[in-house]
C-alpha cells in the first residue's frame, strides 16, 4: 500500500510538472511601449508563434550583431508615429496564439526550399477577424534592401484594420541579395494563392481582397494589380482595392544616387522620366500611368476603377484606418 501511494505521489508530483511546462508555453498579453526587444523576443507566445522580430539584415546573418538591439525599447524600434498600434497588435497576437489558433505560415514546401533556400525566409502572419466571413487584407511592409519592417508596417497596421473587423495577413516578403529574379513579386503570388485556398479555415472573403503596401511594398502590390506580372499570373481573383503607402514607383524622384548609379532605364528621357527598372529591387516597371504619385502620399485605387481614377490621402499615423473607411466604401 505504502508503495501505491508513493507511485500515486510520484505521477501526481510528474503531472504537476507538466502541467507547469505546458502553462509556461504561454505568455502573458502585457507587451508595452518601453518592453526591450529582449523581453519581446523572451515573450513564449511571441517565440511560439513564429513572428519574426528582427530589423536589419545584420541582426539576422550576423551572430555578433544579432544581439545589438536586446535593450532597444519597442518604442525606439518601431517609433512613436507607430508603436501604440503595434504594442496592441503584439498583445493581440499573444492572445490569439494562446486560444490556439496558428499564427505564421511557411510560403514553400520544405521541397521548393531545398532548391532555393530563401524561400525559407517568406512568411505570412494571421490575425483573424472576430467574425467569419470577412474581408481580407495582406500587408507589406517597407523593407527591401537591409531593412524588415514586419512590426513596424505588418503587426501595427494589422492591429489598425482588426479593430475595423477585417482579417489580415502580414507578408514576410524576400529582401536585400533575396530579391532577385521578382523573388517578392512570387512570394505575394504565393500569399494569395495560399490564402484563397485556405479561405473556410481562415474565415474570409476571397473576393475584394485588399494589398496594403508601404514603400517598396507599394511598388510590389502595385505591380501584382496589373495584369502583365501580376495576379493573372498566379490564377488568383484580381484584388479589390491597392492601399499603397508612398510607393516607390520612380528611383529617378526618389533615389537620384541610384538611378544614375544602377539604373540606366530611369534616366530622364523626350518623355520626361521612365519608370524605374530592375536593378534596385529587381522588379520590373510600375505602370499606374498618368498618377503622378508624390511621395509620402496614401494612393487608393479601387480595382473597379481605371488606373487613372484615383485617391490621395495624407500619410501618418492612422493612416491605415483612414484607408480602411475607403476600402469599405469602394
Amino acid at each position: 500500500m505504502k508503495k501505491f501511494f508513493a507511485a500515486v505521489g510520484t505521477l501526481c508530483v510528474a503531472v504537476c510538472l507538466a502541467v507547469s511546462a505546458f502553462a509556461a508555453e504561454y505568455g502573458e498579453p502585457n507587451i508595452t511601449t518601453q518592453t526591450t526587444m529582449k523581453e519581446l523576443r523572451e515573450n513564449p507566445s511571441i517565440k511560439g508563434s513564429g513572428l519574426y522580430t528582427y530589423v536589419y539584415i545584420w541582426e539576422r546573418d550576423c551572430d555578433l550583431l544579432r544581439h545589438s538591439k536586446d535593450n532597444d525599447t519597442m518604442e525606439q524600434v518601431i517609433g512613436t508615429e507607430s508603436v501604440n498600434s503595434c504594442v496592441a497588435g503584439m498583445n493581440y497576437l499573444i492572445e490569439t496564439y494562446n486560444a490556439g489558433t496558428q499564427i505564421t505560415y511557411k510560403l514553400f514546401s520544405p521541397e521548393e526550399i531545398a532548391q532555393d533556400a530563401s524561400r525559407d525566409r517568406a512568411e505570412l502572419y494571421y490575425f483573424p477577424a472576430e467574425q467569419p466571413g470577412a474581408k481580407y487584407a495582406v500587408v507589406l511592409s517597407g523593407n527591401a534592401l537591409f531593412y524588415s519592417g514586419e512590426m513596424r508596417g505588418g503587426v501595427s497596421t494589422a492591429w489598425e484594420l482588426h479593430q475595423q473587423g477585417y482579417a489580415v495577413f502580414a507578408l514576410r516578403y524576400r529582401i536585400g541579395l533575396d530579391a532577385t529574379d521578382n523573388a517578392p513579386l512570387e512570394d505575394l503570388g504565393r500569399a494569395i494563392q495560399f490564402i484563397t485556398a485556405n479561405a473556410q479555415q481562415f474565415g474570409v472573403q476571397t473576393e475584394d481582397y485588399a494589398l496594403v503596401g508601404y514603400s517598396s511594398g507599394g511598388q510590389i502590390a502595385g505591380i501584382f494589380g496589373g495584369k502583365e506580372l501580376g495576379y493573372p499570373n498566379y490564377g488568383v481573383p484580381k484584388p479589390g482595392a491597392l492601399l499603397l503607402a508612398y510607393p516607390i514607383n520612380n528611383f529617378w524622384l526618389a533615389k537620384p544616387a541610384y538611378t544614375a548609379l544602377l539604373d540606366e532605364a530611369a534616366l530622364p528621357c523626350s518623355a520626361g522620366y521612365r519608370c524605374a527598372g530592375t536593378a534596385v529591387l529587381r522588379l520590373q516597371h510600375f505602370r499606374l500611368r498618368g498618377c503622378g504619385l508624390p511621395a509620402h502620399l496614401l494612393l487608393v485605387w479601387s480595382g473597379r476603377y481605371p488606373a487613372d481614377r484615383v485617391q490621395l490621402l495624407a500619410a501618418g499615423p492612422g493612416a491605415a484606418q483612414g484607408a480602411g473607411n475607403l476600402w469599405r466604401a469602394l
